[in-house]
């Protein structure tokens, strides 16, 4: 998620697999260009702006190369380097990134569609940064219609935009409508198939902030019996999909324990304050461990180290597999 003032703090990862994607290290040093575009956006999101800074410079590095010259993939190139910018507040300069990919995107018709609706959506979340609500919500609109029409969907990208749809919904005092949202991404998500591990957990994720603004809406319309119900779930689901110490789920129990307070349920506070310590206390574990990690990799070993005492260049950049068009 990104580092963006609280009242405006609507849980705007792209949960293309994002919330349970690793960032510690992997072992593997090729990525897809897929793979290199949602590292981008994922790492933004998280925070990790230093490692995304790094894959927008392997990006820019194949780029310039020729090893990637699609129209397409440039275009999400230009997107990733969107929710960059969002995430680390230049908005303006956000907008002109987001401006290019969807240009670029609607220029080549039919072919580029798919990955229309992702730059879309992008671009409805930095005009919501800009307190632009009407603005983000036709955009929105579009983004879900275009999804909605593909085949197959791209559920993940699908529940997302819903996701953001309906929290506008709760935040402009239209819970009637934000209830029917998240009651769709629980429809559409219920069709999906985790054909791995790390999909399950994203889809996991996706299912708890559905639960969530379920659990908000239910408030908004006074069924407090019936959000403490969703509330539960969306902590089960969350903690399931991200994983103790993930930064949404830590953001999540904070607005799970404001519920809590609307309710007056202070039983249900006191839980879930239990749950959001031991949540942040694994997350301060983690990044202790990775800063440990990053200061073993300082240590260089006689193996990493040329016959002069100079450090073997390309050991560390990823590299960006031979790029194909995508489908």
């Amino acid at each position: 998620m990104s580092d963006q003032d609280d009242e405006h703090d609507h849980d705007h990862d792209h949960d293309h697999a994002s919330c349970g994607h690793d960032h510690s290290g992997e072992d593997d040093e090729e990525l897809t260009p897929e793979e290199l575009f949602e590292t981008i956006e994922v790492a933004a999101a998280e925070g990790a702006f230093d490692e995304a800074a790094m894959m927008v410079a392997v990006a820019h590095a194949a780029f310039d190369s020729g090893q990637l010259d699609d129209p397409i993939l440039r275009a999400r190139f230009e997107s990733a380097q969107a929710e960059l910018e969002r995430c680390l507040g230049n908005l303006d300069v956000a907008a002109e990134h987001a401006a290019r990919a969807v240009t670029a995107l609607e220029a080549l018709g039919e072919e580029g569609v798919r990955a229309l609706s992702g730059a879309i959506y992008t671009t409805a979340l930095i005009q919501l940064d800009r307190e632009d609500v009407d603005g983000a919500m036709l955009l929105l609109d579009r983004a879900a219609k275009l999804l909605e029409a593909q085949s197959p969907v791209n559920l993940d990208v699908f529940a997302s935009v819903l996701i953001t749809m309906g929290e506008v919904s709760l935040e402009v005092g239209e819970p009637d409508a934000a209830q029917r949202l998240f009651a769709r991404v629980l429809e559409v998500l219920g069709d999906a198939n985790a054909e791995s591990e790390a999909k399950a957990r994203g889809l996991n994720a996706l299912t708890g902030k559905a639960f969530l603004g379920l659990g908000a809406a239910a408030v908004q319309l006074g069924k407090n019996v019936e959000a403490k119900d969703f509330l539960e779930r969306a902590t089960e689901f969350m903690d399931t999909g991200l994983g103790a110490g993930h930064p949404v789920l830590i953001e999540s129990l904070v607005r799970i324990i404001e519920i809590y307070r609307e309710m007056g349920d202070m039983a249900a506070v006191a839980l879930a304050e239990e749950e959001l310590r031991a949540a942040r206390e694994a997350y301060e574990a983690a990044q202790d461990e990775d800063d440990e990690d990053d200061e073993d990799d300082d240590d260089l070993d006689e193996d990493d180290l040329d016959e002069d005492g100079e450090e073997l260049d390309g050991e560390d950049e990823p590299e960006v597999e031979d790029a194909q068009k995508p489908n």
